[in-house]
């Protein structure tokens, strides 16, 4: 009975391993991956300018998704270490005319990713020797339309992966 017991304890010790790559491959499998083309229209010009960071508003090509946010971080997490001066995007895709770029996106998965997608986004607030007032956070790039841009909390909120921002050659969207 006691050996019974032992090998029970020891092949369930030894699975386990197992258990959690089975999780890791199925949470994988559901985190597809998805591209869109278009052109960033909207910056958060703060994060855009001080961090490795970037948050955006594209016009895609594509009709079922007319607008979406994206967010980059290269890293996640509080613990994350510094970004490389590689992992910074190419400052070519924030002008809103020209050069069509590709977004490799994911849908938020991680606990950061769903918490900065459903922050609430709340001008910067400045005070000076003039007085005190507000500046948008998020800003046109140049060259590009935003007439007709839904407003940015109501759009779906997808994470730009790391080297996840390509330039394409293709046809011009109409702004």
């Amino acid at each position: 009975m006691n050996r019974l017991f032992v090998c029970i304890i020891v092949l369930a010790w030894s699975c386990a391993p197992l258990a959690a790559q089975d999780t890791v491959l199925s949470q994988f499998k559901t985190s597809a991956e998805t591209e869109l083309r278009g052109r960033i229209i909207l910056y958060d010009w703060f994060s855009h300018e001080h961090t490795s960071d970037d948050a955006f508003v594209v016009k895609t090509t594509d009709t079922k998704l007319p607008y979406v946010r994206v967010l980059y971080r290269v890293y996640w997490g509080f613990d994350a270490p510094a970004a490389k001066e590689t992992d910074v995007l190419d400052r070519w895709a924030f002008i809103g005319r020209g050069t069509m770029w590709s977004f490799f996106i994911h849908n938020p998965q991680e606990i950061e990713e769903k918490q900065a997608c459903a922050f609430h986004i709340n001008a910067y607030k400045y005070e000076d020797e003039t007085g005190s007032g507000e500046i948008p956070r998020f800003i046109p790039t140049p060259g590009a339309g935003t007439a007709g841009i839904p407003p940015i909390e109501s759009l779906p909120c997808f994470i730009l992966r790391r080297g996840g921002l390509t330039r394409v050659d293709a046809p011009d969207i109409k702004h």
